[in-house]
């Protein structure tokens, strides 16, 4: 086939544009070559006087940065990570070619944050997961391109949250595929890392799942408040369905705000009608002076309240407490 085509034959797995292909990235063997990379590496390096944080700096610029761009598309075994941090705490410690030194602090510890006691070297595991996390982020863009329409073709999304679909697709698939999927959970000591670090931009409320979501930068209400999740029955809506008419009815979102405004007002509150035309309506045939004052009110309460927020965000770093929110409203459903 290759003579025929004019081709060059090759073993798998085959490099295209840097990346292996064809082989079971799970195995060690095919790491091979990157490991062997990263040893030869040291070589110019052998004979060199390096004070201890010119060693860091080397470790960090060079010998953690060599493995980065294999580490976006795939998670490193196990035994690739130890090989290539045997490496890094050797060198750090007493340098290729000066036999075995002596490890002061613990490797993890060495890994932390400067800010934490650490020296800021790079965890390769953690680093990596990281890497791998990007793939998530563009799944769960609102404006699907080229890529996101090949896999949703091939893992076959049909519809629905992109979080539900990546949650089913953790046992079928690709090897690269099933990893993705399983990205959430792959951290023993902190499962749902990568959902709890999402913060989206609610807008209108489309393609971002109310319960799976961290709209609200406090982590997924789903874990918040697990009671309530179980008691749903919209586990998979989007944030923008929790306000909209369904089967005659509506939703509590739009019930906690009218029942507030009814009894502020003194006045009942029929659900089962258009909220919305209610809500356009009110004005006009809420003659009450006191009624149309709070009507009037409740444009200055909301730019206040707007303002009050924003500048927690800007000046103090803070988010909307969204489990007192829910709390405090909670007593009126």
């Amino acid at each position: 086939m290759t003579y025929r085509l004019y081709c060059k034959g090759k073993d798998l797995p085959v490099k295209y544009l840097g990346i292996p292909i064809g082989g079971s990235h799970r195995r060690i063997a095919m790491w091979r070559p990157l490991m062997e990379f990263v040893k030869k590496k040291l070589a110019p390096w052998k004979g060199h006087h390096l004070s201890f944080g010119g060693r860091i700096t080397l470790i960090n610029s060079v010998l953690s940065s060599l493995p980065v761009f294999l580490m976006s598309f795939y998670l490193l075994p196990k035994g690739v990570i130890h090989f290539i941090d045997k490496i890094r705490k050797s060198f750090l410690w007493g340098g290729e070619g000066e036999g075995r030194k002596i490890n002061w602090v613990k490797w993890e510890k060495v890994c932390k944050n400067k800010h934490y006691g650490g020296l800021g070297v790079r965890g390769l595991r953690k680093f990596n997961f990281a890497l791998m996390g990007k793939w998530w982020g563009r799944l769960a863009r609102k404006e699907q391109g080229l890529w996101d329409k090949v896999i949703a073709s091939k893992y076959g999304r049909s519809g629905g949250h992109w979080l539900d679909w990546v949650r089913e697709g953790r046992g079928i698939g690709s090897l690269w595929w099933r990893d993705v999927c399983c990205l959430n959970n792959v951290d023993e000591e902190n499962e749902g890392w990568l959902t709890e670090g999402f913060k989206l931009k609610l807008g209108e409320g489309k393609g971002v799942s109310f319960w799976w979501d961290n709209w609200g930068g406090e982590g997924c209400l789903a874990n918040l408040f697990p009671r309530l999740y179980s008691l749903s029955t919209g586990k998979e809506k989007e944030c923008y369905q929790m306000g909209k008419e369904e089967n005659g009815t509506w939703k509590w979102v739009a019930k906690w705000l009218w029942k507030a405004c009814g009894k502020w007002w003194g006045i009942s509150v029929n659900l089962e009608i258009d909220c919305w035309k209610s809500y356009e309506q009110f004005g006009v045939w809420a003659k009450e002076a006191r009624v149309k004052e709070g009507w009037d009110c409740i444009w200055n309460v909301v730019v206040w309240s707007v303002w009050l927020t924003r500048n927690q965000k800007i000046f103090q770093d803070s988010d909307v407490n969204i489990r007192s929110r829910v709390l405090s409203n909670a007593w009126m459903d």
